[in-house]
């Protein structure tokens, strides 16, 4: 894949390629390092011509279910039905890692394609694709928003309303709402709501005993970042910090205590 022949290659055949045929190569390029600038304008602009074609031909299938008699409706509507079930070239074909893999591949390599991730927002938001997310996979996909694309506010709204249910987000690890909270925060974005949510639920003594210091200074900087204040999670932060210290001075004491005299 390093080969220069090859990259040369992939970009040349990328419009060849189905929606998850494109997501595989992102992932190998991703992991080995080999995305350069024109392999990932070649697959951004394939997957942003899949989408379209997709939108395309959903806008001519309802057009003839508007237009056609009733008696050939049921004709007009199994053929639709075969035709999606038969291709795998549309972006809803994407698996929720599918779509990591996507758009974490295009941040990894700094390299920007705000048509695809529009594209790819849309996708997730009209078809309330996020709820078959987990909470690492909706935690990446922010993430990679907030440095690609951090003006998406259809997708930052829906991963919002994610979060404001309690049986989702008690679904998600205390890791996956740390970075979570940092995608929101990493854009100075204005949602109150969350941010307070976000500090109750992280607030908790099982989410606290699970979150190292380094993440939860981090919390605690994310939160300063949007001035937001919540002291019941930063004084839980403080006593965990307090805890965390004295329990490595006792070490250190242990440490240096001279050994007990061995019995004559």
């Amino acid at each position: 894949l390093h080969a220069p022949c090859v990259r040369a290659a992939v970009a040349r055949h990328a419009h060849e390629l189905d929606a998850v045929s494109i997501a595989k190569v992102l992932r190998v390029l991703s992991a080995t390092g080999a995305a350069d600038a024109d392999v990932l304008d070649a697959l951004g602009h394939a997957l942003c011509h899949v989408a379209n074609d997709a939108n395309a031909n959903d806008a001519v299938t309802a057009t003839a279910a508007a237009t056609v008699p009733t008696a050939a409706a049921f004709t007009v509507s199994t053929a639709a039905a075969t035709a999606s079930s038969s291709s795998s070239s549309s972006l809803s074909a994407l698996s929720p890692s599918d779509v990591v893999a996507v758009v974490t591949s295009f941040v990894k390599a700094r390299h920007t394609c705000p048509p695809l991730f529009a594209a790819i927002s849309h996708e997730l938001v009209s078809t309330d694709k996020l709820a078959l997310f987990s909470g690492e996979h909706i935690a990446a996909v922010a993430l990679a928003y907030a440095h690609a694309l951090p003006d998406e506010q259809p997708l930052f709204h829906a991963v919002a309303a994610q979060l404001a249910r309690p049986d989702r987000r008690r679904s998600f690890s205390s890791e996956a709402l740390t970075r979570t909270l940092g995608a929101f925060t990493s854009t100075e974005r204005a949602a109150p709501a969350l941010y307070e949510v976000l500090s109750h639920e992280l607030a908790q003594p099982e989410r606290l005993s699970s979150l190292s210091m380094p993440s939860l200074c981090s919390v605690a900087a994310h939160l300063a970042t949007v001035g937001h204040a919540s002291p019941p999670l930063l004084d839980a932060i403080t006593q965990r910090a307090c805890a965390v210290a004295a329990a490595a001075a006792d070490a250190r004491y242990a440490a240096r205590a001279p050994a007990p005299a061995r019995a004559r």
